[in-house]
């Protein structure tokens, strides 16, 4: 699947979407001209695209890449991106406060080239964006070259 972009070049278009997760109440409020196909999980979105039920799935991207590799569904790609963000935590209840800070202290201690590590580990989409620009590296001479894109999303 080539580079879809956002939300909008999938209307009228069947999108999977988990039910009851964030993602599923933004698209019914904010996209009312996408056909929302309700699913269970992540697997479940990934298989009705690979199987052509929907064009697209919505969901996060690190989850949608774990599976994506676990399934070995290689035909599903990273095709567009939404303005929407997970904004994961952690948390702990407030008569643990020593825990918070040891948690703290220990996720501070990850260098970054071990947190980029640990992300490229869960990342496992290939990017794919759909212009050629073998013409332009011809003209600089240079060898053949593509542009990667990462984004979050749709998988599709």
């Amino acid at each position: 699947m080539a580079y879809v972009g956002g939300l909008d070049a999938l209307r009228g278009k069947t999108v999977a979407v988990i039910r009851g997760e964030a993602a599923h109440d933004w698209l019914q409020a904010d996209w009312p001209q996408l056909e929302l196909l309700p699913i269970a999980d992540t697997q479940e979105g990934i298989k009705a695209v690979a199987a052509g039920r929907a064009f697209a799935f919505v969901g996060n991207l690190v989850t949608t890449s774990y599976y994506i590799g676990q399934t070995g569904l290689t035909q599903v790609k990273v095709a567009g991106d939404t303005p929407y963000q997970y904004r994961l935590g952690m948390a702990v209840r407030q008569d643990l406060p020593l825990l918070a800070g040891i948690l703290q202290k220990g996720l501070d201690a990850i260098p970054q080239n071990e947190r980029d590590a640990i992300y490229h580990d869960w990342i496992s989409i290939t990017y794919q964006h759909l212009a050629d620009y073998g013409p332009l590296c011809r003209w600089w001479r240079l060898p053949r070259c593509s542009c990667w894109w990462c984004s979050t999303g749709i998988a599709g």
